[in-house]
């Protein structure tokens, strides 16, 4: 019996991709080296995921379902695939994937959360396993300070008060752009007949769904700051970048800093490339790459440098000398600034910074 193993074992050893001799490898290559970075990027995701067994992949196995949820993931993980990150799991059962974030990610370590002291036994090399409840909020807070997360993967108890209260505790402790997902939200709807509703799923507070499409109303509404929403909730509301809702998931993005300084050889090669378009179109686009960077606060001088040419071929240009007071007061100037107003009257009126306006009059509950 042994000796019919290794048989068996050397047989599949020996159709291993790596070896030349494999009918049609190299059609199956040239056919994935002709994917593009992001179609790629999905089908390695999945694929991992399929070999570890995790329900998140394209293939049910044992599972009850496929979610197929890794090749959407595959799409926002792929620009930080490279990265030195923490990624939290709540939830880790029986470790499946768990276990594939370090593949798929080979700088990051993987920390699950789980309320099941046998779930410790995965932990080892870049996986992490912390024993304790997604709603406790001074052990979640313990493991961000020890983990500081770029993604969180709510996939844990999936009752309504615990997956809130993780999201509020959690979101927040997301390094800037990060990504948080919560899972199976399908468990959150019943189906009476030909109908789809949205239900609590338990009897602990109001349903995730009512949540969530508070979040998602707000972000529509492009407002930061909705009137009536309690200011634990305000911070969230402002920091949700994006929302990316998928089959049985949604997928939130965290504002990331902007590197305004990398925006300036842009400008200055458009503006280069537009000079010959004639000196009043010139001076439009200078007018709006100083707007650009006096609303940002970055080179400033620059924005002078910009209005003062402006104002040298038009000097009654009012648009300019009132931004070109704003620059001179930002640098701190107001000598200087006054003396602008004063020779072009409309300058007399002050620019509120910053000069990015948002609207604000949407009321909440939505």
């Amino acid at each position: 019996m042994p000796t019919m193993k290794n048989e068996s074992l050397d047989l599949l050893l020996s159709s291993r991709p790596d070896q030349d001799h494999r009918p049609g490898d190299g059609k199956l290559s040239d056919a994935f080296s002709k994917l593009s970075p992001q179609e790629a990027a999905e089908i390695e995701l999945d694929v991992i995921g399929i070999l570890n067994g995790t329900d998140k992949g394209s293939i049910r196995s044992e599972n009850r379902c496929s979610w197929d949820y890794l090749r959407h993931y595959a799409r926002e993980f792929l620009p930080i695939r490279d990265a030195a990150i923490n990624i939290i799991e709540i939830g880790v059962a029986g470790g499946a994937s768990l276990k594939t974030w370090p593949r798929y990610f080979p700088n990051a370590t993987a920390i699950g959360i789980d309320i099941e002291p046998s779930c410790a036994r995965f932990s080892g090399g870049p996986i992490k396993v912390r024993i304790g409840s997604q709603d406790d909020e001074k052990f979640l807070t313990q493991i961000v300070k020890e983990f500081p997360p770029t993604i969180i993967v709510d996939d844990g108890s999936h009752q309504s008060q615990h997956m809130i209260t993780s999201f509020e505790i959690l979101f927040p402790s997301l390094l800037s752009g990060g990504i948080y997902i919560i899972e199976d939200l399908a468990f959150h709807f019943s189906d009476p007949g030909p109908h789809v509703s949205a239900t609590s799923l338990d009897n602990l507070g109001s349903p995730v769904l009512s949540y969530l499409m508070r979040i998602i109303a707000t972000k529509a509404a492009y407002v930061m700051n909705p009137i009536g929403a309690e200011d634990r909730l305000k911070p969230i509301y402002s920091d949700i970048d994006s929302l990316n809702i998928v089959g049985g998931a949604i997928i939130i993005r965290k504002r990331a800093e902007r590197k305004w300084e990398s925006y300036i050889p842009v400008f200055e090669k458009q503006l280069r490339e537009r000079a010959f378009e004639g000196v009043s179109q010139y001076g439009h686009y200078a007018l709006r790459f100083a707007e650009f960077l006096i609303t940002y606060n970055v080179a400033v001088e620059r924005a002078v440098t910009l209005l003062e040419e402006i104002l040298l071929s038009n000097p009654k240009d009012r648009r300019a000398a009132g931004f070109l007071r704003a620059a001179l007061k930002a640098l701190g100037r107001g000598a200087d600034a006054d003396q602008v107003a004063a020779k072009v009257e409309a300058a007399e009126q002050e620019l509120v910074l910053p000069l990015v306006a948002r609207p604000t009059w949407m009321p909440y509950p939505h």
